[in-house]
């Protein structure tokens, strides 16, 4: 009976929803929500060996393909596939929000909000590029950064890390994208 409930308040609140905005409001939310499930699910599914807790959602975020190119080539199992699995879900993420920002029937607001995604999401992959090829310059092994707002990862092949190398790369990070060391999660791998 409880489902049942549920489904016909979920139900009538759409339909309340859709004379109130629109359909094509609707629409465009929905595209942007199923972006946002997309995103959280390659977080879910995609975790760091050894590791109990999913990646940021920035790791199911995308990157240029020249990006993959370059770095698979440079990276071993795990570092090639963190980069390309990265690539493919901002691809698709990218995708969308061009999708909803070149729409005749989106508002402006989506459109809006889509652009400034797109922003952000670009905004991550440079200072991930950053992050990376400068951890890697300071000898500290091979490396993947891991940029979702306020929050960032870092997974390093390094063997026995010391103070001073976590040191080096929350400075690196901070630097790079303001991210405090606290919303810093550094995975030695």
């Amino acid at each position: 009976m409880k489902i049942e409930n549920i489904k016909e308040k979920a139900a009538d609140v759409f339909r309340k929803a859709k004379g109130k905005i629109g359909r094509r409001t609707v629409i465009a939310a929905t595209c942007v929500l199923l972006v946002g499930v997309a995103v959280t699910l390659n977080v879910i599914l995609w975790k760091a060996p050894g590791d109990s807790a999913a990646l940021t959602p920035a790791d199911a975020a995308l990157s240029g393909a020249e990006e993959v190119t370059k770095s698979a080539s440079n990276a071993d199992g795990y570092f090639s596939e963190v980069i390309i699995s990265r690539a493919q879900a901002r691809d698709e993420a990218i995708e969308v929000l061009s999708g909803v920002m070149n729409s005749d029937t989106a508002v402006a607001e989506m459109k809006a909000n889509a652009e400034a995604q797109i922003n952000r999401i670009a905004q991550d992959m440079e200072n991930e590029a950053n992050i990376e090829a400068l951890v890697t310059a300071k000898g500290l092994g091979e490396c993947v950064a891991v940029i979702s707002g306020d929050t960032a990862n870092v997974v390093v092949k390094i063997d026995g890390m010391t103070p001073a190398e976590v040191s080096q790369i929350s400075e690196i990070v901070y630097e790079q994208s303001g991210i405090i060391p606290a919303n810093l999660k550094i995975i030695n791998n």
